[in-house]
């Protein structure tokens, strides 16, 4: 059902997308176990984003743009996620979403810029050009990290879609 919602929604005329941040912000406002992800900017190089729990903005996002799904050069696709918390040597404590159709290991972890994903999405506070490349990138991404790991639940299931 949530498919076809954002699908049908996703098709109004370029006005209306208010429209589907809303309607998306306000389904999951409530519950405990959700948190969205709505993408917004996106380029060649990068996608922009910002997460919601409870209805309000936790962090914003930076991921690869979407490239059909391919390993290491693509976001994933929109759509609803299992995750849960995992421990790495090289991310410390993050996020892990599970059952992305043929991917593997795709956390929520941080980092700056688009050069440090393969696919995986970064958390941050706010946005700005921190390596003078042109390219907005998001900072206190490891103080935004731990924020996360103490307010959002050890498992939940993250919904993906466009602002």
């Amino acid at each position: 059902m949530f498919a076809f919602i954002t699908n049908f929604l996703s098709k109004l005329n370029p006005w209306r997308t208010k429209t589907l941040q809303g309607f998306l912000q306000s389904k999951y406002a409530d519950t405990d176990d959700h948190v969205l992800l709505l993408r917004g900017t996106k380029s060649t190089t990068q996608t922009l984003g910002k997460l919601f729990y409870k209805g309000k903005q936790v962090a914003v996002t930076l991921e690869l743009p979407f490239r059909d799904n391919r390993k290491g050069i693509s976001c994933v696709p929109k759509g609803e996620y299992k995750v849960v918390r995992r421990m790495s040597n090289k991310y410390g404590q993050h996020f892990h979403l599970l059952d992305v159709p043929n991917r593997e290991l795709i956390l929520i972890h941080a980092g700056n810029n688009f050069r440090h994903t393969r696919g995986c999405i970064i958390v941050g506070k706010s946005r700005a050009d921190l390596n003078n490349d042109k390219h907005l990138d998001v900072n206190k991404s490891q103080d935004t990290l731990k924020n996360l790991l103490a307010i959002l639940p050890k498992k939940f299931k993250l919904v993906v879609a466009d602002a």
